[in-house]
């Protein structure tokens, strides 16, 4: 994926790890933003006056969708010595924030799938397209619930087994339909 983002892992000084959004891609989002804020301030014609007018009324939409994009966090924060598993997503200013224990997780697994297809069903016979093989990283609860840390594509298999086997490693927790899976 050219201009799409996955979830980066990454050891954080105090022990903890850390599976979050690169800030190359909200800076990237940014920077987007702010060139087509400058190009409208720039290039506005003198008998215009103001920014808001009729005929900047899509650069401006893409502009604040590139500064909401920018704005958007998620991470989860894995602290084995606190026993806490921490989702926080959101923006900047208006987030949420949600604490679960690690003693309360059974495992980590990988899951591959179709998409658009039934898990377990074969598809269809004569389809010229096939539906796109995806890998999913997720938290099992011991309760049965389940968090979905993240979606990649079969593409990028290598990375999610490293990460997968790094988070379990770290958690304590067994890592199910590791790397004997098969694409």
């Amino acid at each position: 994926m050219i201009l799409g983002f996955r979830l980066t892992l990454k050891a954080l000084p105090d022990g903890r790890l850390c599976l979050a959004m690169p800030i190359f891609y909200r800076a990237l989002l940014a920077a987007i933003g702010l060139l087509i804020l400058l190009s409208l301030l720039l290039t506005a014609p003198e008998e215009e006056s103001g920014l808001l007018v009729p005929a900047n009324t899509v650069p401006l939409i893409i502009c604040i969708v590139s500064f909401l994009g920018a704005a958007y966090h998620e991470r989860w924060l894995f602290d084995r010595d606190r026993d806490s598993v921490s989702h926080q997503y959101g923006l900047v200013f208006a987030h949420a924030n949600r604490r679960y224990r690690l003693s309360d997780m059974s495992r980590i697994e990988l899951e591959q799938f179709a998409k658009g297809q039934a898990a377990g069903r074969e598809p269809p016979r004569g389809l010229l397209f096939r539906a796109g093989q995806v890998l999913t990283l997720s938290l099992h609860g011991k309760d049965g619930t389940v968090h979905r840390l993240e979606t990649y594509a079969a593409s990028q298999r290598p990375r999610l087994l490293n990460a997968a086997r790094r988070l379990a490693e770290h958690c304590g927790l067994p890592l199910m339909g590791g790397p004997e899976a098969e694409p």
